[in-house]
């Protein structure tokens, strides 16, 4: 619904399934044996932001005889949505009568589910109202980060188990993928190649004034070096300066997110390094520059997106070859 003052989100869900048993739960509202607990599970528990993840919604009787959900199966009766501190799930709920027509059989009863990561609802009137803005295609999608589950579910006995909260990761909506080209306020990016691990990773040297002399720094232990080769090119008509070390990060499987860990990258030995300098780039209008950016990231976390932050924009690429 347009202008809400809250951001909200949610999954309707339908039809039935199988039949089999399960131990009680106790109830923290009645003390007493459970007669229903509810199970959500997903297919997946980290997601680009603006789609969808599919799951089950198990609904489990714990009695001998069935139940009547008591709520219009027409109106919805079980909602699931995403929560964190900053959205809150409070999904729309249609107050239109009829008769319930779902019964729980004694076991198990599976409901598929799809959980959205977009608002479900959004304003155009303006920044005196609260809420999302709407874009050309509806709702947007939700800022990444980390969420729970939450599950409102209608007409069910007194003392339902509700659902243990299952953990989501909305990660950035990847644009782009490797070998193409980002277009920014006043500069094009281009992600060339991802080298994961890097060939030659097995130091990279930097100036320690202390020592008055290069050192070399092999990756810690766990960790590997990756390498992001990118072409920079000022498309504005003024000059662009900016730090390539800055701008360039990884976000890993582990939705933790990696950054450079040296300024100085202009003697890196590996072999994919074509140098930018001091990881500045000084670029006057119609030039471009190529080089690599090498980060330190634990063994075992894959590679989910690379990021190249241009205030106020930033470019996402996915890390897989353009087609």
């Amino acid at each position: 619904m347009v202008g809400r003052r809250e951001a909200v989100l949610g999954v309707v869900i339908a039809a039935v399934a199988s039949t089999l048993s399960l131990p009680g739960f106790v109830s923290a509202a009645t003390g007493r044996a459970a007669s229903v607990t509810v199970q959500i599970s997903l297919t997946r528990d980290r997601i680009g932001a603006g789609t969808s993840i599919p799951g089950t919604a198990t609904v489990t009787n714990h009695t001998a005889k069935s139940i009547l959900v008591k709520a219009c199966a027409n109106d919805g009766w079980l909602f699931v949505g995403l929560v964190n501190h900053f959205v809150k799930f409070d999904p729309p709920i249609a107050t239109v009568y009829c008769s319930p027509s779902v019964r729980l059989a004694p076991g198990p009863n599976r409901f598929p589910i799809t959980v959205r990561t977009t608002y479900l609802s959004c304003t155009n009137r303006g920044p005196q109202v609260a809420g999302p803005r709407c874009t050309p295609k509806g709702p947007p999608p939700l800022p990444n980060g980390y969420y729970d589950t939450k599950a409102i579910i209608l007409g069910l006995p007194k003392g339902t188990v509700p659902p243990p909260a299952v953990g989501v990761t909305v990660l950035p909506k990847p644009t782009s993928k490797v070998g193409s080209t980002v277009e920014l306020m006043g500069v094009a990016v281009t992600l060339r190649h991802l080298y994961d691990p890097a060939s030659s990773g097995v130091e990279r040297q930097f100036f320690a004034p202390s020592a008055g002399k290069h050192q070399s720094f092999p990756p810690r232990a766990g960790f590997r070096y990756v390498s992001v080769m990118l072409t920079i090119k000022n498309t504005g008509r003024h000059q662009f300066y900016g730090s390539a070390d800055d701008a360039v990060a990884l976000l890993g499987t582990d939705s933790r997110w990696y950054l450079s860990t040296h300024p100085d990258s202009s003697s890196c030995t590996i072999s994919e390094c074509r140098l930018f300098g001091s990881g500045v780039v000084n670029l006057k209008p119609g030039q471009s520059k190529t080089g690599v950016i090498t980060l330190s990231v634990p063994e075992g976390v894959r590679i989910g997106l690379v990021r190249f932050d241009s205030s106020p924009r930033s470019a996402n690429w996915a890390p897989v070859p353009a087609a």
